[in-house]
This record gives structure tokens, C-alpha cells and sequence, in this order.
């Protein structure tokens, strides 16, 4: 990407211009800016419009990525900062102008990125087959994703997750890896990703109407009107066929038990109270009903230590159940649902179908010492021959496999903790 240094991405007016202030300590919660003058400001902490600056955005492959009639992707864009509320605040970005590469060990150093495509620019959406074998060539956003609680090593678990839920035959956003360089500085590797937001949606389901989105508990598009309904409805005697009839009416029953499904096998940290996306066309039609997607799924895996979520650790039990507070819907909605034996059923014979004979998240080895590699084996693969090189470039050291290797090895716990509830 190449724009102003000192207009358009770094001091005294760039998108990560920090100017004066200080970082005050916040009680076991890191340390926050604040201003210690009038003249202090920190664009890092804007968001909208006015904190977007004009920028030229190219993209290149190697060799073979795409056909060969296929040219490099060369356009003008609007480039914003990304980060939820808690990041914000605690980025420092202090280096950011001179460092190459951005310091992989931190979050708070290495900024993610929202791109967007609009005609104040120049392609209005981006038009390009970003993504090979993949049914979506249209973008009016992309995110250029940091890694957050994942950015250095291996740097693949969030890309991992959201392509094993498109396996299940769910839309996500799909993502590569790609080196990243402004005004021909590195600056590390990132994840380049679709962005769920309703023209995502536009996209993936052919339509034009507008929609219901929740991203993390804001209603980024829409509003929480249909959302409410669908609550009341859950909280309904959900044994009475009419009332369950009216649960499927307005949800994707098989899309809630598979994404209920795939966390639970991740043992996703730091959810279900966080990091979800469930939405809605607003219309009567098939699209109406409420969907879940896959969304900063970094913590699965139990990458970090800090996440406290080994294969052993049950979900269901101590995240899903267990957790009573109205507020926390992803929870609620769970233990509705399980309240009906309709979706007791529907969840066995989801479990039964991706954790067995063969089944997308089954990751046995399929022949033992023979060639065959389960599709989890399968998937982690290209993405270590994908990123594996970026990765050993940035860091020093090679891909670290060990965290999805465990969980292959034990795949017995994570199993049996999904039968429990069939």
C-alpha cells in the first residue's frame, strides 16, 4: 500500500497518528491512553469516515497462485484502522513509521486494517478473483487481519476455523496470507480476509435487500427487532411442535448445531461471550431466517496458555450450560434449543455427521500409516505450506504445529464431550 506517510498512515495525521497523552494502568486490564493536554489526540482510537485516508492498494502472487491470464490487483482505496473497542484504547503504535517488521509479539504494535472499495476511490465493489475455487468475486470490504491473539506463531488458527466452517456448507469469510509493505516498507505478515458486514451478505446470497447483522453485540447493520422475536420464541415450551416450528421459522436450526458444534471442538476461548456473528435478511423469504458465522476464532485450539482451554475442556458444560445470565444470548439460545428433542436429534445427527466416517472434522487418520490424511490433516496442511515460509520470515522459527497436533492425538475427549448431548 502506498499513500502520504505523514497524511495518510502515520504522524502528525495518519490513521495511526498518536500525538502526546500517556498509557495509565488499568487494574489487571493492561494500560489505556489518555490526554494530558488539549492539543493530545489519537486517531487510533477514531473510527468512521473522518478516519479514513485515501490509499493505493496493490496485490501480487507468486507465481502459479492464480491462472495465468489472471494480471495483479491495482487500485485506489479507503483505509481505516480496525480494532474493537478494548483494542483501541491500548494500541501504542509507536514504531509503527520505522519498524519492518511490525513487532510480531504484539497486538498492540501491530495495527489490523479495513479496506474499502468505493467510487470516492476508484472500483465500487472490487471486482477480481480473489480467492481460487470460491463462488464470490465480488468485495466492497476487505480486512487486513493482524493475527490480534494469534499474530505471530503459527499465525494460522482464525484462517483454520473460518475454512472448516465453509467445509461444513456454511458462508464465511474467506481469507490468504499475504506479506504486507507500506510505501515499500515490510511490515509483516497478515491475513487478507473477507469482511462480514452486509455486502458480504449481498454476495454470498444473491441478494439485494437489506439486512439484520450482529457483530460482537453490535448491531453493525439493522437492528435487534427480529433478534428479540426469536428470542421470545426460544422461551417458549419448545416440546410443542407449534412452537418449535416457529424456532425454524427463524433459524437456521442445522447452521446453530453445526456452529455450536465447531467451537465446542475447538474449545473456542474467549466465547461465547465474545467474537460471534448471527444475521438476517430482512424480508419474509428463505434468507430471513437467522444464521451464525465464524468470526475471530484465534482462540481455538489452546494456541496460547493463557487461553486455559485444553482438548479436555468441555464447553457444553462449563461455557454453554452453565453460564444463566439472560444477557449472554449465545448461551441462552444453546440451552433453549437443547430443551426441544427436535434439535437434540438434529445436533446427533450433525455430531454424527462431520465427526465420523470421514466426516469433515473427524481427524482420525484414516489409514494409519498409509497416505490418507483426515480433512482436518488435510486442511492444516496447505495452510503450513501456505503461510509456513511468511512465518519462518517474520519470526525465526518454523510454523508451530504442536497445538492442532494435540488435539489430533486426543481427539477421543473432544468426541465424547459432543456425544454427551446426543
Amino acid at each position: 500500500m502506498t499513500a502520504d506517510a505523514g497524511r495518510d498512515f502515520y504522524k502528525p495525521r495518519g490513521i495511526m497518528a498518536i500525538a502526546g497523552g500517556s498509557w495509565v494502568a488499568v487494574p489487571n486490564d493492561g494500560n489505556i491512553w489518555q490526554a494530558g493536554t488539549p492539543s493530545d489526540y489519537n486517531n487510533a482510537e477514531g473510527d468512521g469516515y473522518p478516519f479514513e485516508r485515501a490509499t493505493h492498494f496493490e496485490f501480487f502472487s507468486p507465481t502459479g497462485y492464480y491462472p495465468t491470464n489472471q494480471a495483479p490487483l491495482r487500485d485506489d482505496i479507503g483505509l481505516r484502522m480496525s480494532g474493537s473497542d478494548y483494542q483501541r484504547p491500548r494500541y501504542t503504535l509507536q514504531n509503527v513509521a520505522t519498524d519492518s517488521p511490525w513487532n510480531p509479539w504484539n497486538s498492540f504494535e501491530k495495527p489490523s486494517f479495513n479496506i474499502y472499495f468505493n467510487s470516492d476511490y476508484g472500483s465500487d465493489p472490487l471486482d477480481y478473483v480473489l480467492f481460487t475455487n470460491y463462488p464470490v468475486h465480488k468485495f466492497q470490504h476487505l480486512r487486513l487481519r493482524a493475527g490480534k491473539n494469534d499474530n505471530d506463531n503459527p499465525f494460522i488458527t482464525d484462517e483454520l476455523v473460518r475454512r472448516l466452517w465453509i467445509d461444513l456448507g456454511h458462508v464465511g469469510a474467506r481469507g490468504l496470507f499475504c506479506s504486507m509493505y507500506m510505501n515499500a516498507v515490510y511490515k509483516g505478515v497478515f491475513n487478507l480476509t473477507e469482511r462480514i458486514r452486509e455486502p458480504f451478505f449481498h454476495q454470498h446470497y444473491g441478494s439485494d435487500a437489506s439486512w439484520d447483522v450482529n457483530y460482537s453485540w453490535n448491531w453493525v447493520d439493522g437492528d435487534a427487532t427480529a433478534f428479540y422475536q426469536l428470542l421470545s420464541t426460544l422461551d417458549t415450551d419448545l416440546t410443542v411442535a407449534a412452537n418449535w416450528q416457529s424456532v425454524t421459522n427463524q433459524m437456521d436450526v442445522d447452521n446453530a448445531a453445526d456452529y455450536y458444534l465447531l467451537n465446542t471442538y475447538c474449545a473456542m476461548w474467549d466465547w461465547p461471550g465474545n467474537n460471534f456473528v448471527i444475521a438476517r435478511e430482512r424480508s419474509t423469504g428463505p434468507n430471513s431466517r437467522f444464521r451464525f458465522a465464524v468470526w475471530d476464532a484465534e482462540g481455538a485450539f489452546d494456541v496460547n496458555s493463557y487461553y486455559n482451554k485444553t482438548v479436555s475442556y468441555n464447553t457444553i458444560s462449563n461455557d454453554l450450560l452453565l453460564d444463566t445470565n439472560d444477557w449472554n444470548n449465545l448461551p441462552r439460545i444453546f440451552r433453549r434449543l437443547s430443551t426441544s428433542p427436535e434439535f437434540r436429534l438434529q445436533f446427533a445427527d450433525r455430531v454424527n455427521l462431520h465427526l465420523f466416517n470421514g466426516g469433515m472434522l473427524d481427524d482420525r487418520d484414516p489409514d494409519g500409516s498409509g497416505p490418507l490424511k483426515s480433512h482436518f490433516a488435510q486442511r492444516l496442511g496447505e495452510l503450513v505450506t501456505e503461510v509456513g515460509p511468511l512465518v519462518l520470515y517474520n519470526t525465526g522459527s518454523s510454523l508451530n504445529t504442536s497445538a492442532f497436533d494435540t488435539w489430533v492425538a486426543r481427539s477421543e475427549e473432544h468426541t465424547s464431550e459432543l456425544q454427551s448431548l446426543t
